[in-house]
């Protein structure tokens, strides 16, 4: 759908962003900073997020510097010029925020230990990563360096601790339309974004973008409509994802299915 996962609807939020600034807020986090892949992305994110109002943590959204640098490079590149001691919590873009965070951001700590990996129950990384100021000093200033296979490694090596934290309820990843409805799920059964009488709401998990444009016959179960979508007289959407732009034309049935811009261009071209 041509947007990056934080700038998805999700959970009541306008965006995965926002959820995320406020996960960290109720973390004790202070600043948040957002490296995405372009300027166009950066831009994006910036208009989705609400107006920060000064009691939260602030946010900066930049684009990536360089290229081919790896998690572990990027991040050097991005904090050697902050000039501060403080923990950095690495987060992956798709990820979901978990209910808490403290198991990581305030892990049992030992002698030496310099990096603590968030762990889902089946011992696999779930995208957040806790490192010490000092861990990132093992990255070298030029050329790929990648977070698992190269600095956790050599911290290792160096005698520095890097621990496993098994999160009690981890977030999970946004990385197909089956994940994002999931991760829709997770909220309340039925949730909207907006006013209730965009359409009739069966049982699951609903969401629709405040800019979106549903006529009230509509009959939406366990999907998503997207910022700038305008769905018509009597169609109907069951497990769907509706892009920003796509419009469904009146009695409609979309069902199972991915509606992007491009895509149902072709489509109605076809037809």
């Amino acid at each position: 759908m041509n947007l990056p996962a934080l700038a998805l609807p999700v959970s009541g939020y306008r965006c995965l962003l926002a959820w995320w600034v406020d996960r960290l807020d109720q973390a004790g986090c202070r600043e948040v900073h957002v490296i995405v892949n372009d300027r166009a992305d950066a831009e994006q994110l910036r208009q989705l997020l609400p107006p920060m109002d000064g009691t939260g943590p602030s946010v900066e959204i930049e684009p990536e510097a360089g290229r081919w640098r790896g998690t572990a490079g990027l991040l050097h590149d991005v904090t050697r010029s902050w000039g501060t001691t403080m923990p950095l919590l690495a987060i992956e873009g798709a990820c979901l925020p978990p209910p808490d965070l403290d198991h990581l951001t305030r892990p049992v700590r030992a002698e030496g230990d310099l990096a603590w990996v968030g762990l889902c129950s089946n011992r696999r990384p779930v995208g957040l990563t806790l490192l010490d100021a000092a861990a990132l000093a093992q990255v070298p200033s030029i050329g790929f360096y990648d977070m698992k296979e190269q600095l956790l490694p050599a911290l290792y090596s160096a005698g520095c601790g890097a621990r496993a934290v098994q999160l009690e309820h981890p977030g999970g990843r946004v990385r197909d339309r089956l994940s994002y409805l999931a991760a829709i799920r997770r909220g309340e059964e039925t949730m909207v974004c907006g006013a209730t009488d965009r359409g009739r709401w069966r049982a699951g998990a609903c969401l629709v973008h405040p800019d979106a444009q549903v006529d009230p016959s509509a009959v939406i179960h366990e999907s998503i409509v997207l910022a700038g979508a305008t769905i018509g007289a009597g169609a109907v959407l069951s497990r769907a994802i509706i892009g920003p732009e796509v419009t469904i034309a009146p009695d409609e049935v979309v069902r199972d299915r991915v509606a992007t811009l491009r895509h149902w261009a072709r489509v109605e071209n076809a037809g």
